[in-house]
């Protein structure tokens, strides 16, 4: 195989379901080269059910992919990948079978464990082998909470993500049924019981979270009211507090179909960025030394749904997926913050995660 200057991974919907349209296309998890030119090969796609979010193990040896609900298949919950030598991916011969389709999850920092959540509000630590292969479930827990008004999303307790503090030692769990934030402590093999469970508005949906370099500062993205909370972790009190909240779209948006999607902090903590789906746009907020927010501008994806980005390690780049476009939109950070459109590639089927093999991106 020819030698690439990058390599991505992408997972994305392979079938729809009754609930809502996910603009499925493509058969599962996908490699991809970028040449030295800039174009993109696909070098290899691997039949999976729905693999919608993804991850690294340790070394990035490893990529794991959470199985969202298929239509008359078994659940499978989470799928191991080996990393091959010339980065393509074989699935590993030890795997986990879970209870309920997998919603989201996050790899721990000293990659021991991971942690996962469902689609019925359980929570899972999962032990990991040293070479990274799922080992076994530790501990399950479920939340509870007093739901939220939208009865037809806020049925249960539905934890949206799984945030992992910058020091690893607390689980940020934003939970989409109850409109709250619960965190958990990891004490070896177990899960402590919730430590704290903060509410927000009614109907906010809670779905992703970032955190900000100095550990204590954390925005929290709400779906449905698309919002942005900018709130205080004090870990001796163990407490959130709120102190400012954000519209993700512009005042002048007359989108009919509105749901904020993703969120991150970049590496010096200077900027925000969370996506908006239907505005179809990536939002720059500046950050204060306080914490606080200041609109930077609304900068559009040239795609539409855009459901997931990733931000390379030195905080250049945004490649966002477009879900509903099927293409790749790449932004490069100017030093203001602002984004750049530096090209978009179509033909990518469903991208609904990215991942980054290469810590240092150029284009």
């Amino acid at each position: 195989m020819r030698k690439y200057k990058n390599i991505v991974y992408i997972g994305g919907y392979t079938n729809d379901v009754s609930e809502y349209n996910r603009y499925s296309k493509g058969k599962g998890l996908a490699v991809y080269g970028i040449r030295e030119d800039g174009d993109w090969d696909k070098i290899q796609e691997l039949e999976d059910d729905n693999p919608c979010v993804l991850g690294f193990g340790k070394h990035k040896a490893v990529v794991y992919a959470a199985n969202s609900p298929t239509k008359g298949k078994d659940v499978v919950g989470i799928t191991c990948y080996e990393v091959q030598g010339d980065s393509t991916l074989k699935k590993s011969d030890r795997q986990l079978v879970l209870s309920f389709p997998v919603c989201n999850f996050a790899v721990h920092p000293d990659f021991s464990h991971i942690t996962c959540v469902d689609f019925e509000g359980n929570i899972y630590l999962i032990s990991l082998n040293e070479d990274g292969t799922l080992r076994r479930v530790e501990d399950q827990k479920q939340p509870s909470g007093k739901t939220g008004p939208l009865a037809g999303i806020q049925k249960c307790s539905r934890p949206h993500s799984v945030n992992i503090s910058p020091a690893g030692q607390y689980i940020f769990l934003p939970d989409k049924g109850c409109d709250c934030v619960h965190i958990y402590r990891q004490e070896g093999e177990k899960l402590s019981d919730v430590l704290l469970t903060e509410y927000l508005r009614p109907a906010s949906c809670p779905r992703h979270m970032a955190f900000h370099p100095d550990g204590k500062t954390v925005y929290v993205l709400n779906e449905f009211s698309n919002t942005i909370y900018g709130m205080k972790f004090d870990e001796k009190a163990m407490r959130l507090s709120t102190f400012q909240i954000v519209p993700t779209e512009p005042s002048d948006s007359v989108s009919l179909y509105a749901k904020a999607a993703e969120i991150e902090v970049d590496p010096k903590g200077r900027h925000l960025y969370a996506s908006n789906r239907g505005h179809n746009s990536i939002v720059v907020y500046d950050i204060a030394d306080s914490g606080k927010l200041q609109a930077h501008g609304w900068y559009s994806t040239g795609g539409e749904i855009p459901r997931f980005f990733a931000m390379d390690k030195q905080g250049k780049y945004i490649v966002c997926g477009n879900q509903k476009s099927h293409s790749i939109s790449i932004f490069s950070i100017k030093a203001d913050g602002g984004l750049e459109l530096v090209s978009v590639k179509e033909n990518i089927n469903c991208p609904t995660w990215i991942l980054l093999q290469n810590d240092n991106w150029e284009f």
